[in-house]
């Protein structure tokens, strides 16, 4: 049986050129949800094309849900984050492949629209193991303890290539806009790119990822550098955690539920 766990963001998404397409606040967020959901199917429908039996939309965009769901392909499965400690509900080792849809590149990534690491107003650093890595690292990081491999990612140029850099040119990639500065972004029709994600999907799944699963090994040091010494302030106190500097705390990390604090 072939099953595919699929984590979607917006700021990646086709069409998305500003910030206020993710804004609930803003009238252009509803547009942004119509795209988010057209690249969600795109690679739903390539997936099923693919082969795959089941299919797990996670609408992991903070404040979630933001997908339509009564437009979404009936064929889906969806949920959403329950927890900072439980990012994946119903991710497990049965599943063969994950895709990152509407990714973003992590935090001070040069050349990136939109991008950040759980919170642009909070986050200047993260890292896990020693390896510096934003929201598609985690994603990849929780799906390795399973022993499942993140085989397909869309997203901005940046991401795209942060993804080769972290789990290797073998990662499927689908670049769907460049970022002009972090707040503007030159995109490709959205029509175009689901095409592109469509037959991305349905190739992975179909012919089976070729990228190893990011495995790391657990127990292991997660460390944030916050933009603010007050951010450090409000976290310690919790189990754990220790103060490195003005901005910077660390904790050991046992298990992937453990990546946030």
């Amino acid at each position: 049986m072939k099953k595919v766990y699929m984590m979607t963001d917006m700021e990646g998404i086709s069409g998305i050129n500003s910030a206020d397409f993710v804004d609930p606040s803003h009238w252009r967020y509803a547009e942004g949800r119509r795209w988010l959901t057209s690249d969600v199917n795109a690679a739903v429908e390539g997936a099923f094309e693919g082969g795959a039996d089941v299919v797990i939309v996670d609408d992991a965009h903070g404040g979630a849900p933001h997908i339509l769901n009564d437009l979404l392909d009936p064929r889906a499965l969806f949920t959403k984050p329950a927890s900072a400690r439980n990012w994946t509900p119903g991710l497990d080792e049965t599943f063969t492949v994950c895709f990152s849809i509407g990714t973003h590149a992590k935090a001070g990534t040069p050349d990136a629209f939109l991008e950040h690491t759980q919170s642009s107003r909070v986050i200047f650093r993260y890292t896990l193991a020693g390896i510096e890595m934003g929201e598609l690292g985690q994603f990849a990081v929780i799906a390795g303890w399973y022993g499942v491999p993140v085989g397909l990612v869309t997203g901005d140029e940046a991401a795209c290539r942060e993804a080769k850099e972290l789990l290797g040119p073998e990662v499927v990639t689908v670049p769907v806009k460049k970022a002009v500065g972090r707040n503007v972004a030159i995109c490709r029709h959205p029509k175009e790119t689901a095409a592109l994600i469509r037959e991305a999907a349905r190739e992975v799944v179909k012919n089976g990822s070729k990228v190893k699963p990011l495995k790391v090994s657990f127990p292991c040091e997660a460390e944030i550098v916050m933009m603010r010494s007050d951010f450090a302030d409000e976290r310690m106190g919790r189990p754990g955690v220790v103060r490195v500097d003005s901005r910077t705390i660390r904790w050991t990390a046992n298990n992937p539920a453990e990546f946030w604090v």
